[in-house]
């Protein structure tokens, strides 16, 4: 007996059943191949372990600021019977939960359709003391974002450079190897530090399930040293392909890609010009004069 049923729009993709006491998944039926989150090639062991894990990263994450407020107001100490409760529904995608009587249909419950979602680009804005991005939702009711890590996980691939290329080109999917080393070299250049496997990924037709693109670039807010000093000498960590983003430049030529290094100082005091810690202000454009010094070295070798 199922509690729940995972669907795509209105596709029947998987029912489950939750375990009362532990809420985790001890029971999955895979229904559709083309739309399914986990390998239908794992062993059954090993679907439920995906599938469980698959269903807590659409739960709000745990080191959320007020996570604790919440299960305290909902009575819960599981955040998975809170996002089960709202139809597992997501802004990224288009999977949602029916359950009994299961007679719900996407068009009345997604959210593109209904909910009232202000569409912006990326802003900076000061909450109180602090300064925060805020961008539009890249996902809409016709495609779909899925992680990099969802789509090794999918199809049982490596998490590699070479087996993720290969991957995306095998589905025909349009400039992936050049939106991947685009992907690098702009790490590189603003030495962003969380580029890890859930912050990459493609874009899907929602109708069709076909590879349409990858993901626009986004989330890049542990650039520039945010979370640590500043340090130009310190090679900054990379969560993707290598253990630095300097590592992962033997993918990719730059000389193909880049041309004529822009201003970057006019460029950074145009995008600080509200910033207000001049100590750490003056400290980063020190050091954005000499990575700029080493990209334009490094297009003359």
């Amino acid at each position: 007996m199922m509690d729940y049923l995972l669907k795509h729009r209105n596709i029947n993709v998987a029912e489950f059943r939750i375990d009362k006491e532990t809420n985790n998944v001890d029971y999955v039926n895979i229904l559709d191949e083309k739309f399914s989150p986990v390998n239908i090639k794992a062993s059954e062991g090993g679907k439920l372990v995906s599938f469980n894990n698959w269903l807590i990263n659409r739960c709000i994450p745990n080191s959320r600021d007020g996570v604790e407020r919440l299960k305290r107001e909902y009575k819960v100490n599981d955040l998975k019977i809170i996002m089960l409760a709202l139809y597992g529904l997501s802004l990224s995608d288009h999977y949602w939960v029916d359950r009994e009587p299961f007679n719900k249909k996407w068009e009345n419950v997604n959210l593109f359709d209904n909910l009232n979602f202000k569409y912006t680009p990326y802003f900076a804005e000061k909450h109180g003391k602090e300064w925060v991005s805020l961008c539009k939702c890249i996902a809409d009711k016709n495609v779909e974002l899925v992680s990099a890590d969802d789509i090794c996980k999918r199809y049982g691939i490596e998490k590699s450079y070479e087996a993720f290329v290969k991957l995306g080109e095998e589905k025909e999917c349009s400039d992936f190897k050049n939106d991947i080393n685009t992907i690098i070299i702009a790490d590189f250049l603003i030495e962003n530090t969380d580029r890890h496997w859930n912050n990459f990924g493609i874009l899907r037709d929602g109708e069709t399930g076909k590879w349409i693109g990858t993901i626009p670039l986004f989330d890049n807010g542990y650039s520039l040293w945010n979370n640590d000093f500043i340090d130009i000498n310190k090679a900054s960590s990379c969560l993707s392909f290598e253990e630095t983003n300097i590592d992962c430049l033997k993918y990719v030529n730059i000389n193909s890609y880049i041309k004529n290094v822009p201003d970057m100082i006019d460029i950074f005091d145009r995008a600080f010009n509200k910033y207000e810690n001049s100590e750490r202000k003056n400290a980063l454009r020190g050091v954005i004069k000499i990575k700029q010094k080493e990209i334009e070295k490094s297009l003359k070798s």
